[in-house]
């Protein structure tokens, strides 16, 4: 039975965050008036375009993803994939973000591409330690090559 290693805030962080960002923008922008005019505004649009770009980015490619002993499960909750474990060539983390974002590089490209990256789960008070799904992928991937 796959055991699930990616956050339950990955659909959250894909599709609903980005579209609250864009609209709270829209609306500071449109209804909100500073009082010193529309001068004002354009460094405070900006950063909000910025930001807004910048979370887009960081989330389009997350995906959901689940693991068993043989294989991984890649979902972008449109369409499953199953990987097998010996296909990783890497597993890296970015340290500086809670859930942690987790990349996962593959020898062969799949339908997602040679890469893919999820969201681990949330760890309360765990900036700059390691994510242990990313030592725990390590190691099942050495496993596997062991036994192939």
């Amino acid at each position: 039975m796959p055991r699930r290693i990616s956050s339950l805030f990955t659909f959250y962080h894909k599709f609903v965050l980005v579209p609250i960002i864009i609209v709270w923008s829209i609306f500071f922008w449109v209804v909100i008036k500073p009082i010193d005019g529309i001068g004002s505004q354009i460094p405070f649009m900006g950063f909000w375009v910025l930001m807004s770009g910048f979370w887009f980015w960081m989330s389009w490619d997350l995906k959901k993803v689940s693991v068993d002993d043989r294989n991984f499960y890649v979902s972008n909750y449109r369409t499953e994939i199953t990987i097998p474990i010996s296909e990783i060539a890497h597993v890296g983390e970015f340290l500086f973000s809670e859930p942690r974002r987790v990349t996962i590089k593959l020898h062969h490209a799949t339908e997602f591409g040679d890469k893919i990256v999820f969201l681990a789960t949330y760890r309360a008070f765990a900036f700059l330690s390691p994510h242990p799904v990313v030592d725990e992928l390590v190691q099942m991937t050495v496993r596997r090559t062991m036994t192939d």
